[in-house]
C-alpha cells in the first residue's frame, strides 16, 4: 500500500468529520495512554449535553479484511486512552471474526462506503441528548408561571380571544410539544416525519421546514427552535422580573429545580 494512498485515505475520513457541526478532527494525534502514548490516525472531538466526547479512528486501507487480531488490539488502545468509542474504517472489509470482537468491545467497524452516512447520524444522536434536556428546562420555565402572567406576556394563547392577524403571541406550549414529537420519531427514525407546524394558529413561529427526512435535519431544525425558544423565554422573563412579576410557583415540573436566573 502506498504511503500516499493511505494518508488520502486518513484525510477523506478527516474530511467527512469535520463536516459535522460541532466536530474537530485532526490525523496522526499522539495522545497518551495509561502506560504509553499511542499514535492515532484520526482523532476528533466534539461535545454532547455539554460534555466532551473523544472518538478515536483507525484507517484500514487494506487489500485484505481486517482481522479479529486487529480489532482487539485497537480495543485496548480505546480503553488505555478513555476515549468514548474507536472506529475501525476498512476498505475491504472485515472477518466474521472481527465482528464477534467488536460485540462486547467499545469499537464500531465500518465500511468507508457507508461512513459518511453513519457518522453523521451518530454525531446527530449524540447532539439529541442536549436537545431532550433543554426541552425540559424551557418545559418548567413555561409552566412555573401562572396562568394570568403567561397570558399576560403573551407565552399562552387565549382560544377566545384570537381575533386579528398580527402576529403577537409566541407559542411556546405547542412549539415544545412539537419539538419533543420529533424527538421521539427521529430516535425511531419514522422519516420523513413531519412536524405538523401549519397546524398551529401562527405557522410562521416554527423555524425550518415542515418535513424532516434524516437525523442531521432533524437535529438541525431542534437547534433552530429550541435556540428561538429560549430567546423568547430569556427576554419575556427579563421583562417580568423589570415589572415585578417574575414568581415562578414551586412545581415538579422538571426532574431538577429551575435556577432563577436574575439571582445573586
Amino acid at each position: 500500500m502506498a504511503k500516499a494512498a493511505w494518508s488520502e485515505f486518513q484525510e477523506a475520513v478527516k474530511k467527512v468529520l469535520n463536516q459535522q457541526r460541532g466536530v474537530c478532527a485532526e490525523t496522526n494525534k499522539r495522545i497518551p495512554g495509561t502506560r504509553t502514548h499511542h499514535d492515532i490516525d484520526v482523532y476528533a472531538k466534539f461535545t454532547a449535553l455539554g460534555a466532551p466526547i473523544t472518538w478515536l479512528i483507525e484507517c484500514k486501507l487494506w487489500q485484505t479484511r481486517v482481522t479479529k487480531e486487529k480489532v482487539l488490539a485497537f480495543h485496548k488502545i480505546v480503553e488505555e486512552t478513555g476515549a468514548d468509542r474507536g472506529l475501525l474504517i476498512a476498505e475491504n472489509g472485515y472477518q466474521s471474526g472481527a465482528f464477534e470482537a467488536a460485540e462486547n468491545a467499545n469499537v464500531e467497524l465500518v465500511i468507508f462506503q457507508d461512513f459518511e452516512r453513519r457518522v453523521g447520524e451518530e454525531v446527530a444522536i449524540s447532539r439529541l441528548t442536549d436537545y431532550i434536556s433543554r426541552l425540559a428546562v424551557l418545559h418548567h420555565r413555561y409552566w412555573q408561571h401562572p396562568k394570568d402572567v403567561r397570558k399576560e406576556y403573551d407565552l399562552r394563547l387565549d382560544p377566545y380571544s384570537m381575533g386579528g392577524s398580527v402576529y403577537k403571541h409566541y407559542p411556546i406550549r405547542s412549539i415544545i410539544s412539537i419539538a419533543e414529537g420529533v424527538i421521539d420519531r427521529i430516535q425511531l427514525r419514522l422519516f420523513p416525519l413531519k412536524t405538523h407546524a401549519a397546524t398551529l394558529t401562527w405557522p410562521d413561529a416554527v423555524i425550518g421546514a415542515d418535513v424532516i427526512h434524516t437525523v442531521a435535519e432533524g437535529v438541525d431544525w431542534l437547534d433552530a427552535n429550541v435556540c428561538e425558544m429560549e430567546k423568547v423565554m430569556d427576554k419575556v422573563e427579563r421583562k417580568m422580573a423589570e415589572n415585578g412579576d417574575f414568581k415562578p410557583k414551586p412545581g415538579n415540573h422538571l426532574y431538577k429545580p429551575f435556577l432563577n436566573p436574575f439571582s445573586g
